[in-house]
């Protein structure tokens, strides 16, 4: 499990720089174009190797997942398929369904973040001293990377990319 939470910080971490070059970029014809032809599967490949990291915690590593984590998941989730279908049918108008529920999970996983980082109090959320609890990083890389800040950065990089390809669009 070490060596996957590695990789799967350093992935978050060159996702979060990517995401910062397309907002900075985002005049720059190279990267509009880029996001004009590949948003869709940009999008969907972050979604299902967020979703797989998820289940892979939860199921290969027996992580439990605490209630916000579980209402992440309810926002990620669907978002591989949505992206999927959209993708096999080339349908832009799918960024109207995964705008928002990218921009949710984006809120609950910030919220975590701050409540993990002693922001906020207890959660209103979770039990304290629960086996499950929000507020108490279940694994932290490099000193900062833990499992809502990748939901974060990925929610973040979907939300973004939306922004910008519905803005292609109209």
């Amino acid at each position: 499990m070490e060596t996957f939470n590695i990789v799967a910080s350093i992935g978050t971490i060159l996702l979060c720089i990517a995401t910062a070059v397309i907002l900075l970029g985002q005049k720059q014809t190279d990267i509009k174009r880029m996001i004009s032809e590949k948003g869709l599967l940009i999008a969907f490949c972050i979604a299902f190797i967020t979703t797989l990291g998820s289940l892979a915690y939860s199921t290969l590593w027996n992580l439990p997942p605490c209630p916000l984590c579980w209402y992440q998941r309810i926002f990620m989730f669907p978002l591989p398929i949505l992206l999927f279908v959209a993708l096999i049918s080339r349908d832009d108008r799918v960024w109207k369904y995964v705008t928002p529920l990218a921009l949710i999970g984006l809120i609950i996983s910030a919220y975590q973040s701050l409540l993990q980082t002693g922001i906020f109090g207890q959660s209103l959320f979770c039990e304290p001293g629960s086996i499950e609890s929000c507020s108490i990083p279940e694994i932290q890389v490099f000193g900062f990377v833990t499992l809502p800040l990748m939901a974060f950065v990925s929610f973040l990089s979907i939300s973004v990319i939306s922004f910008l390809s519905q803005r292609k669009t109209k």
